[in-house]
């Protein structure tokens, strides 16, 4: 009896994020072939949630997991996030399986070096423009551009 067998249903309410990613990963996992999965036929899932200032926790989370887990347990699968745990599975996810304490501290780095202005700006005029006439609130051209850049640099 396959994890196929069963209907998941997602409620709306104030966990409604985790519901979300909870239901991504079982989707996902209906997608992956045994044959894509790790040792013993085991799938290993990434799960990383939402929430800006989430994002250097997870890292430094995601780290210790990673120094202190036998190298086997932290070679993912999949990995999947929604907002910042969405950026943080695409960094995670620029290297191969079997480099993970190269990509755990390729993922601190990219968090010490993080700042304020590398992230969002305020518009010329303001938010008020932003939510008018532009496609957010701040403007995030530069965390954009500083994504691409470091990805590009460091692989």
């Amino acid at each position: 009896m396959g994890i196929t067998n069963y209907t998941y249903r997602v409620i709306f309410n104030s966990y409604s994020f985790k519901f979300i990613v909870l239901a991504t990963i079982i989707y996902i996992f209906n997608l992956i072939p045994q044959a894509h999965c790790g040792l013993n036929n085991k799938c290993y899932i990434l799960a990383l949630e939402g929430g800006g200032d989430k994002g250097s926790y997870q890292a430094c989370a995601i780290s210790g997991l990673i120094n202190n887990l036998e190298s086997n347990l932290t070679q993912y699968d999949v990995v999947t996030g929604i907002s910042v745990g969405s950026v943080n599975g695409v960094l995670f996810s620029t290297f191969e399986i079997g480099a993970e304490k190269n990509n755990s501290e390729f993922l601190l780095d990219v968090w010490r070096s993080l700042n304020k202005s590398s992230v969002y700006q305020n518009w010329m005029f303001g938010p008020l423009e932003g939510l008018l006439y532009k496609t957010g609130i701040y403007d995030t051209f530069h965390f954009t551009v500083f994504c691409k850049n470091y990805c590009i640099k460091n692989h």
